[in-house]
């Protein structure tokens, strides 16, 4: 194989990512390799030239379609190694490597061996000609059209992939939303939307926390030379253009073209603002910058409802934190006991599958795991020494206290947390309480606040008891294993050892 760049000097395109159009020639005729290289080699469309790679099989083809990627027009010969292995390559493209942007010209110098009609219809090819009726002004032509037809698809795909992303962002508010990615789903929404793809940029902007500082702002998202700086601060850019234009959007108020770069202002509330930054817009049309202002605009009321949405559930999350905060220190315990149970249930819920919505739950609702003790009377909570056997059955009531607080959100996440207080002293052999459920009975959120509290207890100092020493812990944890605890959790809770560790030492009370 063979391999030439034609680097005709051309000016370089800022709509495109490439410089050059990547065009593979497919034939086993060094004579046909050699005409196209001499014909094709001062071409030039819309600003890009032309970059030939050649194969002298279809094989040959395979291995360089599998490493490179961008091709954009395949000049492909039908009889090479047999008759018919220019269509099983098409084959090839099309259902096996799911490429249907390429563009492919068959060639053939045996037309009889692959007739047209059938080839057409049989196999997705977007032009057929025979090597004998191809002067350069046709394959100029040709190659043309089938360029233009590979950057009009490379435009519905990527107006398709903004879109995707920003609909996946939004399509469930109070699911496993991301700022970032619905960042980046609009800067693609606006690049198909122009057929534009220059560098961008999306900053948020909060007056309380930047205040006149404007390169303190920080990057939500970023594409082209700004790829990569996603939560960074603008200031890493340092770059005072971007300043005056963000300066200037803020004091107006409002979004402005600015030659080849539309500046975009999306309020988010009375302190937060997003300023979306897109250069290389070269001669785009009032339409199309009539198209960026509606969708701003839509993008806009879908930001402020994303915030909107982070806002109340870190609200909740903090009322959480502090009604569980009030109950342990009524308890005699600390907020840090919430953090380490918090912290070391998420690495056991991340080890065992959990998926987001699930972890973010739990995150949630672990400390609620001992709300029911507010209903428990002090002289049996605060008691120094082991409860007598009338004292403890009234301990156990704080599981039954906490389940009916909970128990009447319609909230995922008090549901979990009801489920949690309920279940947290239940053991896997069925002798727990209160309702000596059993095995996979018990809920995996209940089984999981099940190990991690009774580690917390034993590896911190309570008002009854000194704290053991690590490897007295884990002998107790490993002779559980099916009886108080999940054997699967107790493995991987084994495995995950450092890191519980880390956090108890991290969170010390």
């Amino acid at each position: 194989m063979a391999k030439l760049n034609l680097k005709s000097s051309p000016e370089k395109n800022l709509q495109t990512p490439e410089f050059f159009w990547k065009i593979l020639v497919v034939d086993d005729d060094p004579e046909i390799h050699a005409m196209t290289r001499l014909v094709m080699k001062d071409w030039v469309y819309h600003k890009r030239g032309m970059e030939l790679l050649f194969a002298d099989s279809s094989s040959e083809a395979r291995a360089i379609l599998e490493a490179e990627k961008g091709i954009s027009l395949i000049l492909l010969d039908v009889v090479m190694e047999n008759d018919h292995s220019g269509l099983d390559l098409v084959k090839y493209i099309r259902e096996v490597l799911n490429n249907n942007l390429t563009r492919i010209i068959l060639r053939t110098g045996q037309p009889g061996k692959a007739p047209l009609r059938k080839v057409i219809t049989d196999y997705e090819i977007n032009d057929y000609k025979e090597k004998n009726e191809l002067t350069a002004d046709r394959l100029y032509v040709a190659v043309t059209a089938a360029l233009r037809s590979y950057e009009d698809l490379l435009i519905i795909k990527k107006n398709r992939d903004g879109l995707e992303k920003v609909l996946n962002a939004t399509s469930n508010l109070f699911g496993n939303f991301s700022i970032s990615g619905f960042a980046e789903g609009v800067l693609g929404q606006i690049s198909g939307l122009v057929g534009a793809n220059g560098d961008s940029l999306f900053i948020q902007y909060d007056s309380i926390i930047n205040g006149e500082n404007i390169s303190d702002s920080v990057i939500l998202a970023g594409s082209g030379k700004y790829t990569g700086y996603t939560d960074k601060s603008l200031s890493v850019l340092d770059d005072v253009d971007i300043v005056y234009k963000i300066k200037r959007c803020l004091e107006e108020r409002g979004s402005y073209f600015n030659e080849d770069t539309y500046i975009g202002f999306f309020p988010v509330s009375d302190t937060i603002q997003n300023i979306l930054i897109f250069y290389g817009l070269h001669n785009i049309d009032s339409f199309k910058q009539q198209l960026i202002r509606l969708f701003s605009a839509n993008a806009t009321v879908a930001f402020s409802n994303l915030y909107l949405n982070k806002e109340m559930e870190e609200t909740q999350r903090e009322v959480i934190c502090t009604l569980g905060e009030v109950v342990e220190s009524r308890s005699k315990e600390t907020a840090n006991h919430i953090q380490r149970v918090t912290e070391i249930s998420i690495i056991l819920g991340r080890a065992i599958g959990l998926s987001e919505t699930d972890l973010r739950n739990l995150q949630m609702a672990a400390p609620m795991h001992d709300v029911g003790k507010i209903g428990i009377p002090d002289e049996i909570l605060h008691k120094p020494g082991r409860l007598n056997p009338d004292e403890f059955e009234v301990m156990k009531t704080h599981t039954l206290v906490g389940y009916e607080i909970l128990k009447s959100s319609g909230r995922d996440v008090l549901k979990a947390a009801a489920l949690i207080a309920l279940e947290h002293h239940e053991r896997w052999d069925g002798t727990g309480y209160p309702y000596q459920k059993a095995g996979e009975e018990i809920s995996l959120m209940g089984r999981i606040i099940s190990i991690v509290d009774v580690f917390d207890a034993l590896y911190n100092k309570r008002i009854y008891k000194k704290p053991w020493p690590l490897e007295n812990i884990i002998s107790l944890v490993e002779e559980e294993k099916g009886f108080h605890f999940d054997p699967k959790l107790v493995d991987l809770f084994l495995e995950n050892i450092d890191d519980i560790v880390q956090i108890q030492e991290k969170n010390k009370d």
